[in-house]
């Protein structure tokens, strides 16, 4: 196994934090994992003393927390029986190969549990069906692409450490604690590692979707934000930082960028807009650079990346959900793509749950050829929450893991011992 897989020694000593010592057992305590959120932050310490764990956690949260729970003893069990078998990633394995690779592959993944009983061959090194389907298994917990090839992403998670995988899952088991939980009414829960989307009516699943959340970099912020209007043929106010780092230098590169994207460009005064100016007026590197001054706008229509709907925030970051002319990319497993808003695969269906009591005049709307812009403001706002969840067990039992998108997962080991040492 390359040396950059294996569990280094700092990646252990968090691990021992967390379970207070190795051989402690192989419970997390809730005390241990209110430990953690302290030091990542998701209460202040104040709070947390004040309020306690056991009193914020509900129902819901108990559930899902104990399943984590449990989810992590097994994982200890495997690493005090070894830990995982790790599988040399020189080449990519297709179903149909003979590998030496075949054998450990498989072991790793009974280890897991994504391949039980017996072997549809006696040729150990042969890739064989029942093999791809135990790869496809992994696969989609995992939120890799579910084809039964074992690739780049697929390797790093078959070799990822167990010890890497009990931090990030008591990470999470610290994050339930501070997670919404959907009550009365509608609520809706985007969480950006899953690239999934669920509405809750009355804390119940209502409709679920794929969506498209910032990629690293332009990462979409964790927050809690009330949706309070619905725009349909919505334009398009490019945001200040997409100015800087991606029109201008298009401009620059493209002259007839603007032109062709039917995009204008409005002056800034002291008091707010002053008129349209020539795009060859502007100084576009010094817009680079971080010059203010100019509003790049793009009416309503099939070239607008908000597509048909607009479902707009109350937030001072100006993230939002909408529509997109891409719909392609959610063809993709891996869908950190945008700039940082949200981008929605059914939004023709959430804008009717958003929508209910509101005018339903909204339909038609949404098909108007002219691309008229139009603005309704929701009898009640919808809260919407971005979480962070990159390991969690599912409704049916199942393991969930997902790819540390925005590397927040990674905490130095002399923080956590801070955090243990305060909560004793």
């Amino acid at each position: 196994m390359p040396a950059d897989k294996a569990a280094g020694p700092e990646l252990r000593e968090i691990r021992d934090r967390i379970l207070g010592g190795r051989n402690m057992g192989i419970r997390v305590s809730w005390r241990r994992a209110a430990a953690l959120a302290l030091a990542f932050g998701f209460w202040s310490e104040s709070g947390a003393h004040a309020t306690g764990f056991e009193r914020q956690a509900t129902v819901a949260v108990q559930t899902s927390a104990g399943r984590l729970e449990a989810a992590i003893a097994d994982l200890r069990r495997i690493e005090l029986q070894g830990g995982f078998t790790p599988v040399p990633d020189d080449a990519t394995l297709r179903p149909g190969d003979r590998s030496p690779a075949v054998p450990l592959l498989a072991k790793r993944l009974r280890q897991s549990g994504d391949l039980a009983g017996e072997r549809e061959t006696l040729d150990a090194e042969f890739y064989d069906p029942g093999l791809a389907r135990a790869v496809e298994r992994f696969q989609a917990r995992h939120g890799l692409e579910r084809d039964g090839v074992v690739g780049r992403r697929t390797f790093a998670a078959l070799n990822e450490p167990v010890e890497s995988l009990i931090v990030r899952a008591t990470i999470n088991l610290a994050r339930i604690m501070d997670e919404p939980v959907p009550g009365p009414g509608r609520h809706i829960i985007v969480n950006l590692p899953e690239f999934q989307l669920v509405a809750y009516r009355d804390g119940v699943p209502e409709l679920s979707m794929p969506v498209i959340v910032g990629r690293p970099g332009r990462a979409t912020p964790i927050l809690s934000s009330p949706i309070t209007h619905l725009v349909v043929n919505p334009t398009w106010t490019v945001p200040p930082g997409i100015l800087r780092k991606d029109i201008a230098r298009r401009v620059t590169e493209e002259p007839d960028y603007l032109a062709r994207m039917s995009m204008s460009v409005i002056r800034l005064g002291e008091t707010g807009e002053v008129g349209p100016i020539d795009p060859e007026l502007v100084d576009w590197q010094a817009v680079r650079s971080g010059a203010r001054g100019i509003r790049v706008q793009q009416p309503a229509g099939p070239d607008n990346p908000l597509g048909r709907f607009k479902f707009h925030m109350d937030n001072d970051q100006a993230i939002y959900l909408h529509d997109t002319n891409e719909p392609q990319l959610f063809r993709r497993a891996r869908r950190a793509l945008s700039a940082g808003c949200v981008r929605v695969s059914d939004p023709a269906a959430l804008a009717a749950f958003v929508a209910e009591g509101a005018d339903i005049r909204w339909r038609n709307w949404s098909r108007d050829p002219q691309w008229q812009t139009r603005w309704l403001k929701l009898p009640q706002p919808i809260p919407v929450d971005m979480v962070y969840r990159t390991i969690w067990v599912d409704d049916a039992g199942v393991l969930q893991v997902r790819e540390d998108i925005y590397d927040l997962d990674a905490l130095p080991a002399s923080r956590i011992a801070a955090a243990f040492a305060a909560a004793g």
